[in-house]
């Protein structure tokens, strides 16, 4: 069956028939890079005909696939460290376990908002792909950067013998392997785990924040040596 006429604002030649056709790429990227990763995912089966856009109108829009993903990829971790950053922001009477929570409660809605971008994100760590390898190492250096700068705003808080680099590099992962877990529970089971996870990520980080910022580093194991 083909598909409904554009109407005169949508189509190719317009303003808004370009971003109308630029959002049904986005639609359809996000759909076919979750579900089967950049690799599997062919342009013209699983991108275009869905979205049902020619070659040449895609081409006005993006070089090839893997520019597409990118900037699906793009345009929601800015948004997402935007969030993060608002949740971050000093107030006054906040305590660190206050801004602990606010900031895993911050990521969870993130997640549940844009689990097929969270899942793109963990299924192309391991890609192939050199473009999507350098933007992935990229944007993982802008969230430590970010969470970094957050943390030092929060400084006030924090023992000055913790690194504000190391507790991001540390949070990073540990937030966003937690909340990919998560998205792993049946959907009915979601918002009771999310509140045993969250009490957990938020009293984990606390501890750890305390060791970090204890009497020095803990001891290296001692080398063992087999003899005979």
């Amino acid at each position: 069956m083909p598909p409904p006429s554009a109407s005169p604002a949508e189509r190719p030649g317009s303003r808004a028939g370009a971003a109308a056709t630029r959002e049904r790429l986005l639609e359809a990227g996000r759909a076919a890079f979750s579900a089967r990763g950049h690799d599997a995912t062919n342009l013209r089966e699983h991108i275009r005909a869905p979205a049902h856009v020619s070659v040449g109108s895609f081409h006005h829009h993006y070089r090839d696939k893997t520019e597409l993903l990118l900037d699906i990829l793009g345009e929601h971790a800015h948004a997402f460290r935007d969030r993060l950053s608002d949740a971050h922001r000093p107030e006054p009477g906040r305590t660190l376990d206050e801004i602990a929570y606010r900031s895993y409660s911050v990521m969870f809605d993130i997640a549940q908002e844009s689990e097929s971008v969270l899942r793109i994100w963990m299924h192309e760590r391991q890609s192939s792909n050199p473009r999507l390898r350098q933007f992935l190492a990229d944007d993982r250096q802008q969230w430590v950067d970010a969470l970094s700068a957050d943390y030092q705003r929060v400084g006030e808080v924090l023992s000055h013998d913790v690194s504000s680099t190391l507790l991001a590099q540390l949070i990073h992962s540990l937030a966003i392997e937690t909340a990919f877990r998560w998205l792993e529970f049946p959907t009915s089971e979601r918002p009771e785990e999310r509140e045993r996870l969250l009490d957990g990520l938020a009293r984990f980080t606390l501890g750890g924040i305390a060791a970090l910022s204890g009497p020095g580093a803990l001891p290296a194991p001692q080398k063992t040596t087999n003899e005979g």
